[in-house]
């Protein structure tokens, strides 16, 4: 669960920038099935990478991994309280 919303808001945030996987998967140094793969929530990133995509959409990494950290969160608990 919190896997697939992790790759839900990494794919809104990739969105929002304008970049397609391939673009950020270049910018990141990883492939783009590994990309595609975390957005449908079947992989979760390593800190190295969580960097590396923060850095790679252009956002902080303290605000990235607590962006991420929050929506993925507030979905948990929503889906738990439903």
């Amino acid at each position: 669960m919190l896997r697939a919303q992790f790759g839900k808001r990494l794919k809104q945030l990739r969105v929002l920038k304008g970049l397609t996987q391939e673009e950020l998967a270049e910018a990141v140094g990883v492939s783009t099935d590994f990309i595609s793969l975390v957005e449908r929530g079947k992989r979760a990133p390593s800190f190295e990478n969580l960097e590396r995509l923060a850095e790679g959409l252009e956002v902080g990494y303290k605000k990235a991994s607590r962006s991420l950290a929050c929506s993925t969160a507030a979905s948990y608990k929503e889906s738990r309280s439903a």
